[in-house]
């Protein structure tokens, strides 16, 4: 798969905090964090799992702090 979600924690005045972004072959990423997406629950529920799936797979992504 080219496209996976990926966990990224930013640091604003000191306060860490993470959220979820879809990075392509660690060659792009989103810059803004995404939201779980379903036309049904179920879908949904299989956009959190696949989330949740890649979230563990995959490193943490570590931005610097912020001036």
């Amino acid at each position: 798969m080219s496209w996976h979600y990926q966990a990224r924690r930013r640091t604003s005045n000191g306060t860490h905090y993470y959220h979820v972004i879809e990075v392509y072959r660690e060659h792009g990423q989103t810059e803004d964090s995404v939201k779980p997406c379903g036309e049904t629950k179920a879908a949904l529920i299989a956009d959190l799992e696949r989330m949740l799936a890649d979230v563990k797979r995959y490193r943490t992504i570590i931005e610097n702090e912020e001036p």
